[in-house]
């Protein structure tokens, strides 16, 4: 399911059969047939060229949000889960406080903040996933950190940045690479139900958040319009949620013995 929708949207330029912004006012709203499968929108520009370029912005939101609080969390939650002490309160308190605010209502505030913008966008969801991906990735290196290796190495003298690099980090780069798949299809799903609230990439931005609010206020007389957009984000979060799990259950020996 990832690999076909990262196909598609990796090869929309090449494989849309029309231009997605070709106005075509005597087709407006016309319904799926073979000249339009997906039907078109009420310019009658193609909705189907215009899904493929939706879900290529939407994949790169998500890709780009979960690299970013990927490496953002990795390094709180190394430092965190490795030193302890003081720094593990203070960093983790401060995790905390980040997220006892809902993932949606922070990001709109954020974005009322920084302004709707497609960068912005992808700022304000990389902060709201940063703690979520700092605290597994503390608890994965409380874990490793007095395993008899990574004891050995302090032994002989490694720098505590030596540690973290070789013996550390290798050890929790599956609950890491987990953790990102999640990420990924979260702010997928957050990215385009802030863009169908208004407050997330503006209208001429294509997305699939921005086609389903293009296409509310056609629901009863255009059904589709909605319909597959909204069905292409629902393929593309399964896909990734699927994937997150398939890869922890194959990466933890305790899930997959159980």
């Amino acid at each position: 399911m990832v690999l076909v929708i990262i196909f598609v949207g990796a090869l929309a330029p090449s494989i849309a059969p029309y231009d997605p912004d070709r106005l075509n006012v005597r087709e407006r709203l016309a319904p799926p047939s073979v000249k339009h499968p997906f039907g078109t929108d009420h310019f009658g520009r193609d909705l189907l060229s215009r899904v493929l370029f939706g879900a290529r912005t939407s994949l790169a939101v998500g890709g780009i949000v979960a690299i970013t609080s990927l490496a953002a969390g990795a390094v709180i939650g190394c430092l965190a889960g490795y030193f302890g002490g003081m720094t593990d309160l203070i960093v983790m308190r401060i995790m905390d406080a980040w997220m006892v605010f809902p993932a949606m209502l922070l990001a709109m505030a954020l974005l009322a903040a920084f302004g709707p913008t497609a960068a912005n966008v992808v700022l304000a969801l990389s902060i709201v996933y940063t703690p979520r991906t700092a605290r597994v990735v503390r608890a994965a290196v409380l874990r490793t950190r007095d395993e008899t290796y990574v004891e050995a190495a302090r032994a002989i003298g490694c720098s505590p940045t030596r540690v973290l690099r070789k013996t550390i980090i290798p050890n929790v780069r599956s609950q890491m690479v987990v953790q990102a798949s999640f990420t990924f299809a979260y702010a997928v799903l957050v990215e385009a139900a802030l863009t169908f609230l208004g407050v997330g990439a503006p209208p001429e931005v294509q997305s699939l958040g921005a086609l389903l609010d293009q296409g509310r206020p056609y629901l009863r007389q255009a059904p589709w319009y909605m319909l597959f957009p909204g069905l292409t984000a629902t393929w593309t979060i399964v896909g990734l949620n699927l994937l997150g799990d398939g890869l922890r259950d194959t990466w933890d020996p305790k899930l997959t013995d159980a």
